[in-house]
């Protein structure tokens, strides 16, 4: 696959692939709060040339986030931006976080946890509008 755009925010590479999902993958270390989250959000819509569309999210080296970003991800605002979210990760550590997200955020779009990226893309491409 080829990236058509690339972004860097403080936290995450964002990049529209040619399959048409977006790919925000958590650079080594990151530790994610409201304001880091509330500029993916923004990259993400601006990667995605203003169109709703499926998002994999690559957690695996992700450090930390707090409660505050993990609520805005989770939103109703956020919502209107995507089609779908599939959250890849690796670790124990991780697959809490994911628990966690999904247990206390309850996200408002189609959200599944993957530990493949392959599956994770293939799911993602039935919400491809």
């Amino acid at each position: 696959m080829t990236a058509i755009d690339k972004f860097l925010t403080s936290t995450v590479n964002i990049w529209l692939e040619e399959n048409g999902i977006i790919y925000m993958v958590d650079l080594p270390g990151a530790e994610e709060t409201l304001n880091n989250a509330i500029e993916n959000v923004a990259t993400v819509w601006k990667a995605s040339d203003g169109i709703k569309r499926p998002v994999l999210i690559d957690i695996r080296q992700l450090k930390s986030i707090t409660k505050e970003a993990r609520e805005y991800y989770a939103s109703k605002e956020t919502a209107q931006y995507g089609t779908a979210v599939a959250l890849l990760l690796s670790s124990p550590a991780t697959k809490v976080i994911g628990n966690f997200f999904i247990k206390f955020n309850k996200p408002t779009l189609p959200f599944k946890i993957f530990t493949s990226e392959n599956e994770a893309v293939d799911w993602l491409k039935g919400f491809i509008e």
